[in-house]
């Protein structure tokens, strides 16, 4: 008795472990970023998604102790369930979350785990004399094979998909192995007692039910989300009722974003922003303006000595607008709507954090990035390189006129829409450019550092007029 009572105890532990991995995302989004890296989270979820497997392993192990008659039964079962999840596993690598995807892959695999735990934790219940209760709802295999039909339908449709094709192969794979698993069960229950039998065919259809309603979310509830998309998923206490009546996370979500207008013609206005004081010399000011994804863009405008020019930044990253990129559309809205059609007096601010080399939410800056005692202009795309870093356009002022810097690594031939990124280190003393890749990777391969060459200039020609500078060349490079 006193046996029992320690493994019921320890299960009551598991189903705590269990409940927090399944609220991983939750827990996650709520995780102040001053305290911990993305990194660390990622690192702690992997953690958590090893101990949950282990415990429910652990779990397994008493099942079988306690019906040994059916070892083989269940090792096989086992097996295949294993399969399953590795098809799930292949499921959770189609999908970008930046640098939040290693915590999202853990929930995709905890969701595999957790099918075949619930299933676990219900027969050692009914072996301990506890109370089993199941829904009284019967799901079918038509209602999964529909499921899976309409997610990979999805798939094919998202535009943000990078690999459509891929992604519903591995859905396929997926299914095959659900189905495979399926029918494993059903062999199993027909070598089991009526009274066992009757209990793990309840376990088979609540193991339906909870993927059911993972295959209607579509992986969407999964690592670091928004508020937005967990109010549109199903949650995991919706009634049976609201579990056959979701029509499936992507027609819920085409319906929430029809309120969303991305017409451009119905959006021409603009606001100006001008800047109190000279920057490096220059009088400056900004015209704002919506693009077609509603991001906040911006032609900057410099004068100097009766000259002027103007360059564009894809993404206004101001102080006081820096909450205008992409990720934030309804707040653009309102941005647009309070500033339409105004001037602006703003002061310039450079912010920077202890040890930082480059200022933040800046729309442009001048810093001497040749390191030749000539301050270039860096035009600042905001949040637009991978895992919202920030793009570059850095430029020379020669004779007044702005002159792109186009060779590496100012220019490094990987982004299309900006010269460089703000992932390069510049090292103002030893005035080198220690450059990751590849950029946006949670951890690098190696790095290339630049350096001053001592045999080469660059040379810029303008009005007929030639104008030599610092040339940077690779010094070293680092493979990890």
């Amino acid at each position: 008795m006193e046996m029992k009572r320690t493994i019921f105890i320890g299960m009551v532990a598991l189903m705590m472990l269990i409940a927090s991995c399944h609220n991983g995302n939750q827990s996650s989004q709520s995780t102040n970023d001053d305290d911990q890296t993305q990194l660390e989270i990622n690192e702690a979820s992997s953690n958590d998604c090893v101990a949950y497997r282990d415990s429910v392993e652990k779990e397994y192990q008493y099942l079988i102790s306690e019906l040994p008659q059916y070892k083989d039964e269940l090792n096989k079962e086992k097996a295949v369930w294993e399969k399953y999840t590795d098809a799930v596993h292949e499921v959770a690598r189609c999908e970008d979350r930046g640098s939040s995807t290693p915590m999202y892959v853990n929930d995709v695999v905890n969701q595999g785990t957790c099918l075949w735990s619930e299933s676990l934790h219900n027969m050692c219940l009914h072996l301990q004399g506890g109370d089993v209760s199941f829904s009284k709802t019967r799901f079918t295999p038509a209602m999964i094979a529909d499921a899976y039909d309409a997610y990979i339908k999805a798939v094919g449709e998202d535009e943000d998909v990078e690999d459509a094709p891929g992604y519903q192969d591995a859905l396929r794979k997926e299914q095959k192995c659900w189905n495979d698993w399926m029918k494993c069960r059903a062999e199993v229950s027909r070598k089991l007692t009526a009274e066992l039998r009757a209990v793990y065919d309840g376990c088979t259809n609540q193991v339906m039910r909870t993927k059911l309603l993972q295959l209607k979310n579509q992986n969407k509830a999964l690592g670091l989300i928004s508020g937005d998309i967990m109010e549109h998923v199903l949650p995991d206490d919706c009634s049976d009722k609201e579990l056959l009546e979701y029509p499936g996370f992507d027609k819920v979500w085409a319906e929430y974003m029809k309120g969303f207008s991305f017409d451009t013609s119905t959006k021409p206005d603009s606001f100006t922003v001008i800047y109190r004081q000279p920057v490096n010399g220059y009088k400056v000011s900004a015209v704002v303006k919506q693009d077609k994804s509603d991001m906040l863009s911006a032609d900057l405008i410099f004068t100097k000595n009766g000259r002027t020019f103007t360059l564009y930044t894809q993404s206004f990253g101001d102080t006081l607008f820096n909450r205008g990129w992409e990720g934030v559309l309804g707040e653009n809205d309102e941005l647009m709507q309070k500033y339409c059609n105004q001037t602006i007096d703003a002061d310039y601010h450079e912010n920077r954090k202890n040890g930082e080399t480059m200022p933040r939410s800046t729309p442009f800056f001048f810093q001497d990035l040749d390191f030749d005692g000539i301050k270039e202009l860096v035009v600042v795309h905001f949040t637009c390189a991978v895992r919202e870093h920030s793009g570059y356009d850095v430029y020379r002022i020669v004779e007044g006129e702005p002159v792109f810097m186009d060779e590496p690594p100012y220019n490094d031939d990987v982004n299309d829409d900006f010269g460089m990124t703000d992932y390069p280190e510049f090292d103002f003393k030893k005035k080198t450019i220690s450059c990751p890749y590849p950029e946006g990777e949670l951890k690098y391969k190696g790095r290339i550092i630049y350096g001053v060459s001592k045999t080469k200039k660059d040379t810029v020609i303008v009005n007929g007029h030639r104008h030599l500078f610092n040339h940077m060349e690779i010094i070293k490079k680092i493979k990890y």
